[in-house]
């Protein structure tokens, strides 16, 4: 198949001249983008995606590999990413200009990947597909809920609710980036995989979810647009499974804001 073009960067880092070990990479990796919190990480290999039965008839939703056994990560966050992408706002000009971008959280993503694997792979082709991006937008698109699922990090409702549900966080966590490394070889060692993914909370909770969902998207432009998205913010409320890691107000209404205004006023509160 051929594969779409992604974002390639090479540059030194802070871990020395010479290429990392394959698993002292992955800790790196993750220890670098949870503490900017980006807590939730995966490492698979880029085939278990790419042959995957609804993705591999759609080559324009492959991710960029040499083979099957390329090594893959997929970046996610929980409510842990708030407090540093605050600080981070808070803290610098740079993170300041941040309040006025349509899309704040986007771009803290790239800075953040990009920093991130300027240190751990330097000098290295890294080719990043972004959760937001979109083939109209850049060029380039990945299903991020059919590789978190693959990964092992949470079971794609596909059938009921077209959600992602996580076993410690249910749906209280957002996938960000998908990111392959062409010139490293995926192993066991490294991450195995989990094999057929079993969904994490009862038919009965996806029943009561798709209810509630179908209601609010079957209202969707015949109510005002902030009413719409509060209706999605009640879907996830729905669900049983994470309550204890729900977000908080300032981040479930950034989350969950209609448009980039309101956005950076939630921004500014939370920054005061």
């Amino acid at each position: 198949a051929e594969h779409h073009d992604a974002s390639t960067m090479s540059s030194s880092g802070s871990f020395g001249r010479d290429a990392l070990a394959d698993d002292v990479l992955i800790k790196a990796m993750h220890a670098e983008l949870t503490a900017s919190g980006f807590d939730i990480f995966a490492a698979f290999p880029a085939g278990a995606y790419n042959n995957h039965e609804k993705i591999a008839s759609k080559p324009e939703l492959h991710i960029k590999a040499a083979d099957d056994s390329t090594l893959a990560v997929i970046v996610a966050n929980s409510a842990a990413l708030w407090d540093p992408f605050i600080r981070h706002v808070k803290s610098s000009d740079v993170g300041a200009a941040l309040v006025e971008h349509d899309d704040p959280l986007d771009e803290y993503t790239k800075a953040i990947c990009t920093r991130v694997l300027a240190q751990v792979a330097p000098k290295e082709d890294v080719h990043i597909v972004y959760a937001f991006e979109t083939l109209e937008t850049t060029g380039r698109c990945c299903s991020v809920h059919t590789a978190g699922h693959v990964a092992g990090l949470a079971y794609y409702d596909a059938e009921h609710t077209m959600r992602s549900i996580h076993p410690n966080f249910g749906p209280w966590f957002g996938y960000r980036a998908v990111i392959t490394f062409p010139g490293r070889k995926w192993t066991k060692s490294l991450a195995p995989l989990p094999g057929d993914l079993p969904c994490p909370c009862p038919e009965e909770e996806l029943k009561a979810v798709k209810e509630v969902q179908a209601s609010v998207l079957g209202a969707w432009g015949t109510v005002p647009e902030k009413e719409s998205w509060e209706g999605l913010l009640r879907v996830t409320d729905t669900f049983v499974i994470g309550k204890e890691h729900r977000y908080s107000e300032q981040q479930a209404n950034f989350h969950y804001a209609p448009d980039a205004t309101s956005r950076r006023t939630i921004l500014r509160e939370s920054t005061d």
